[in-house]
């Protein structure tokens, strides 16, 4: 570019951008916490220009006149409010979800804060307590006196205090579980996932923003006088008939919670909170050389054997003779095996995509865990 050209250039913007009346005739007041100047250091980039908190004049600031809330006149041009990279302060988490929330001194743990609202699961009309600002941020369980914590973001507990008072209170959890979380994946077609079975067990599940109760689509067929109704569900996660978990079209953390019986009075101790991740199958593709065993990419769970070990569940490669499941009792228990060439490279028998299914945690409930799956290449769309 010429120089003269450059020139004329910066003479405009100075014209510009430049003052038209005296800096004294302006207060720069800031509207956010800035650490890095506010407060201190006492020689901060405007240090006390006018008696303010020293602040820095690069990211945001309201241009105010020194006496009154009217912007400076004189000028071409006046500047109402700036935000340019404006810092934000970070808050921290007091929570994490599935995390028992402690009451304040005074509060009364024995009855439900007073934004609770019962919630009837099975026969039972208050199987626990829902808090309300907002629905599903958190629960309170009768039979333990505890509140515990089921949604991400702020949320605002009412506790009933001794002597007949109360005390709201707003806490922030963490979008992090307390613990590692369980894993469950869509189970629905065309991702068909394994189901969790939950027979002999007495859930609850905590529904919130993320993970809501299953959304139903009715279709109705008739045939004469033969009204054949049929019910799906487009989203959610629930529970069938046969008791089995199931989950569609969501993603994110929920809360699963164990009673001992049907009546849903007596939550289990002390396991009976279950955090969940619930999300979308992640397909896998592993090379493996024949007679090697088949794990997960994921490291750490790789890496784990005997009771804290992955239980392998085969969807496709069995009964098709390309892999084989050690069941006997020792420390390849449960181990997976490639055992069939389906592909060949340069002379070398590989077993590639030769078998299609997840892993699932040892414990009270086969959770799925992190997932490694293969499967022929035309079904690839198919695995989780």
């Amino acid at each position: 570019m010429p120089a003269a050209v450059l020139g004329a250039l910066l003479f405009g913007m100075a014209g510009l951008f430049a003052p038209r009346v005296l800096a004294t005739d302006y207060y720069l007041q800031t509207s956010y916490q800035n650490y890095s100047f506010s407060p201190g250091p006492p020689a901060g980039a405007c240090t006390d220009y006018f008696g303010t908190t020293p602040s820095t004049l690069v990211f945001c600031g309201h241009i105010l006149g020194n006496t009154n809330a009217v912007r400076p006149s004189g000028g071409g041009y006046g500047l109402d409010g700036s935000a340019f990279g404006q810092p934000v302060e970070s808050q921290q988490a007091d929570l994490a979800i599935g995390e028992v929330i402690s009451p304040p001194p005074g509060a009364l743990a024995s009855v439900a804060p007073a934004n609770f609202i019962p919630v009837k699961w099975g026969e039972n009309a208050a199987a626990y307590y829902e808090c309300t600002e907002p629905h599903g941020g958190a629960f309170w369980v009768p039979s333990t006196g505890q509140i515990i914590a089921a949604q991400a973001n702020n949320i605002a507990i009412v506790w009933n205090m001794q002597g007949g008072t109360t005390y709201r209170q707003v806490l922030n959890v963490s979008a992090v579980p307390v613990k590692r979380p369980a894993r469950l994946f869509w189970t629905e077609s065309p991702y068909d996932s394994p189901k969790v079975n939950m027979g002999g067990l007495f859930p609850v599940i905590h529904y919130n923003a993320s993970v809501w109760a299953p959304v139903p689509v009715v279709t109705t067929v008739t045939n004469g006088t033969i009204v054949i109704s049929t019910t799906n569900y487009t989203s959610g996660v629930w529970l069938d008939d046969s008791k089995q978990l199931c989950a569609k079209g969501v993603s994110g953390l929920f809360v699963v919670e164990y009673y001992q019986e049907g009546s849903y009075k007596q939550q289990v101790q002390p396991d009976g909170i279950e955090v969940v991740e619930v999300l979308e199958p992640n397909l896998q593709l592993i090379e493996a050389n024949v007679g090697a065993r088949l794990k997960p990419i994921d490291t750490y769970w790789a890496d784990l054997d005997g009771i804290d070990g992955l239980l392998p569940n085969v969807t496709h490669g069995i009964t098709e003779g390309t892999a084989y499941v050690h069941s006997q009792t020792g420390p390849k228990d449960n181990w997976v095996f490639a055992i069939k060439r389906t592909w060949v490279s340069r002379g070398r028998s590989r077993n590639l995509l030769a078998t299609q299914g997840a892993w699932a945690c040892s414990g009270p409930t086969r959770w799925t865990g992190t997932r490694a799956i293969t499967g022929p290449a035309h079904n690839a769309a198919r695995a989780g």
